[in-house]
C-alpha cells in the first residue's frame, strides 16, 4: 500500500465513521505522510495557466500538427473533450494543439483537465484565441462585424464560431483540424491534403458512391495560404446564415471544392482526386473517418459485443461522435457494470483515451 493510497483510505474511513456518532476511529498520520508533494497524482494544481496567443506564434507555420477548437469559452476541458485531445496525443507524433477563447487553462477545474495536463505535459499545447488578431491577414480580415452579426443570429454559436476559427487557422497555419468529439484510433499523420464526408452515400448508375457534401470536422490542409481554404473562406463570407447550420462549413467548403476540381457532380473518391484538383487537395474515403455517418450517429449507443466493436473499427482512423448536433444526454457507466454488450465509448475509452475514461466514475 502506497502512502497515497494509505492517505486516501484514511481518509475515506474518517469520512465514513464520522457520520457515525457512536464510532470513531483516532489516528495520526505523519507530516511526510500528508504532504502532497509525495503523492503528485493526487495533488490538485490550482495555478491558473495564462494563455499565448496563437496568433503571436509563426513556429507553427507549416510543420506537422494536429489542432482542436474549443469554441464555448470554458477554461478547462469536459471529460469527453478530453478523451479526443488524448486519443489524438496518444495515436500521433506530432504536437497536438487545443485553441481556446479563453485566456487561460485552469486545470483544477476537474480531474480530466487536470489529469491530461499531468500526464501529457509537453505533449498537448494549450493555446488562446484572440478573434481580432487571429483574423489579420486573411480573407476574413475586416469583415468580423459581418460574421459577428451572423454568429449573433446564431442557433448553433460555439459550432458556426468554430467553423470561423478553424478556417482561419488553417489558413495561416496549415496543419490537421479535427472536432474535438472525434476518438482517433489510428495516426491521421499519413493523410495531407483532404477532407471527407460524414453523409450516407448513394450509387451512381454505374455503382460509384457519391455523396452530396463535405464534412469540415476533420481535415488536413498542409501548408499555410493555401488557394483552396483562401477560396473557401471568401465563400464563407458569401454564404453564411446563422439560421443555417451548414452555411459555415460544409457548404462553403463543398463549393469551394467543385469549383476547384472543375466537376459539379457529387463527391467521390474516383474524381476528386489531388491530380484533378490541381494538386490542393483530394476526397478521401469517408470510412477512414466517419465509420458511422452523421445520421447514424446514434448506433454509436446501442450495445454491441467486443467483438462486433472490433470488427466495425477495423480499419478506421478515427470515429466523430456528432456531439454538437446529438440529441443523446446519456451518461454511461464502465464495462463493469455491462453484460457481454456494451456502447462504442466503452470500447474505445480504455484502449484510446484511458486517463480521461478514467477520470470520473461516468462517462
Amino acid at each position: 500500500l502506497t502512502q497515497c493510497s494509505f492517505l486516501e483510505s484514511m481518509y475515506s474511513l474518517l469520512s465514513y465513521n464520522m457520520r457515525f456518532q457512536g464510532f470513531f476511529i483516532i489516528f495520526t498520520l505523519s507530516s511526510s505522510v500528508l504532504s502532497t508533494e509525495d503523492c503528485p497524482n493526487e495533488k490538485i494544481k490550482n495555478d491558473i495557466i495564462p494563455l499565448v496567443d496563437i496568433a503571436t506564434e509563426d513556429n507553427w507555420e507549416n510543420v506537422p500538427k494536429l489542432f482542436f477548437v474549443e469554441s464555448s469559452g470554458r477554461d478547462h476541458l469536459l471529460h469527453r473533450q478530453a478523451c479526443s485531445v488524448e486519443s489524438a496525443i496518444r495515436t500521433n507524433q506530432f504536437p497536438v494543439l487545443v485553441l481556446m477563447l479563453s485566456t487561460h487553462l485552469n486545470p483544477a477545474v476537474n480531474n480530466a483537465t487536470r489529469q491530461l495536463t499531468t500526464v501529457y505535459e509537453g505533449r498537448v499545447h494549450f493555446r488562446q484565441v484572440n478573434l481580432k488578431t487571429l483574423l489579420v491577414n486573411t480573407p476574413f480580415d475586416g469583415h468580423w462585424n459581418m460574421i459577428e452579426k451572423g454568429l449573433r443570429g446564431s442557433k448553433n454559436k460555439y459550432a458556426h464560431l468554430s467553423d470561423v476559427i478553424r478556417l482561419a487557422v488553417i489558413y495561416r497555419l496549415g496543419g490537421t483540424y479535427s472536432d474535438i468529439d472525434v476518438i482517433f484510433m489510428r495516426t491521421i499523420q499519413n493523410y495531407e491534403n483532404f477532407f471527407s464526408s460524414d453523409q450516407t452515400p448513394y450509387f451512381d448508375d454505374n455503382g460509384v458512391a457519391r455523396f452530396g457534401s463535405v464534412a469540415n470536422g476533420l481535415f488536413n490542409i498542409a501548408t499555410s495560404k493555401s488557394r483552396f481554404i483562401h477560396d473557401a473562406m471568401n465563400l464563407f463570407l458569401d454564404h453564411f446564415d446563422g439560421a443555417n447550420w451548414s452555411s459555415g462549413g460544409a457548404k462553403p467548403i463543398s463549393v469551394a471544392m467543385k469549383q476547384l476540381c472543375q466537376n459539379k457532380r457529387s463527391f467521390s473518391i474516383q474524381e476528386f482526386t489531388l491530380e484533378k484538383c490541381n494538386g490542393l487537395v483530394q476526397f478521401l474515403d469517408p470510412n477512414l473517418f466517419y465509420p458511422f455517418k452523421w445520421e447514424e450517429s446514434a448506433f454509436l449507443h446501442d450495445f454491441y459485443t467486443q467483438q462486433k466493436w472490433e470488427d466495425i473499427f477495423r480499419k478506421t482512423v478515427s470515429v466523430d461522435f456528432f456531439q454538437s448536433s446529438s440529441e443523446s444526454t446519456s451518461k454511461i457507466l464502465k464495462r463493469k457494470y455491462y453484460g457481454a454488450s456494451f456502447p462504442a465509448i466503452v470500447y474505445l475509452g480504455p484502449l484510446f483515451c484511458p486517463v480521461a475514461y478514467d477520470s470520473q466514475k461516468l462517462y
